[in-house]
């Protein structure tokens, strides 16, 4: 792995942590996702949120307070992470944003 590599997903790893500290703010912590980020690091996270068909307790709790601008989707969807996941990772992120009347133009 190269060390731009590195750095990017160490900064993504900021990112979803920022999407821990917003979502904790609203309702009570989501332990299980930080413990998922500890247990499986922010990149593989967000692989297995997004591959869930179901939505998961951070996204509904952004989507009911009107920030799905924090959301895990959205953070995946960012020019600078996008290079970090596959095509259909990304189609999946934008599908659930748009689901949800969320304006997927934001996150470019």
């Amino acid at each position: 792995m190269s060390d731009e590599t590195m750095q990017l997903e160490a900064e993504f790893r900021e990112a979803m942590l920022g999407v821990y500290r917003t979502v904790a703010k609203i309702k009570a912590p989501p332990t299980r996702f930080l413990n998922m980020l500890e247990e499986y690091g922010a990149v593989e996270t967000a692989r297995q949120l997004l591959s869930k068909d179901e939505l998961q307790e951070t996204f509904i709790a952004l989507y009911e307070s009107g920030r799905l601008d924090a959301s895990v989707e959205a953070v995946v969807l960012q020019p600078k992470y996008r290079e970090l996941f596959t095509d259909a990772e990304l189609q999946q992120a934008q599908d659930r944003l748009k689901s949800c009347g969320y304006d997927t133009s934001k996150t470019a």
